[in-house]
């Protein structure tokens, strides 16, 4: 939405007009494009204001992911963020990447 020049609220409202199929092939591509550069993202919540994207680990075979909190208006800052299993439970005792994708 930013390349367009849009905030993410406006980008929201003319989805209304997008179709289902056309929004899961979008789908589709971020988590290619996602995946290739460096952790498949899967987006868990979303409201107008923000969204919660999880980024599994490439290098994990476990399914570990780090979970990311942003403001959908910036959505290039994650605001926080947690490390979570493969069942999606709050890990604290695997401290989040100080590097790489998120």
């Amino acid at each position: 939405h930013t390349e367009m020049g849009l905030s993410f609220s406006q980008a929201l409202e003319l989805l209304s007009d997008v179709g289902e199929d056309e929004l899961a092939e979008w789908e589709q591509e971020w988590r290619h494009s996602s995946s290739a550069a460096g952790g498949r993202q899967e987006l868990r919540y979303c409201t107008p204001a923000v969204s919660v994207i999880d980024t599994l680990f490439s290098d994990k075979s476990d399914g570990r992911a780090l979970r990311s909190l942003h403001f959908n208006d910036r959505l290039d800052i994650a605001q926080s963020c947690a490390t979570v299993d493969a069942a999606g439970k709050v890990r604290h005792d695997w401290p989040p990447p100080t590097s790489g994708p998120t």
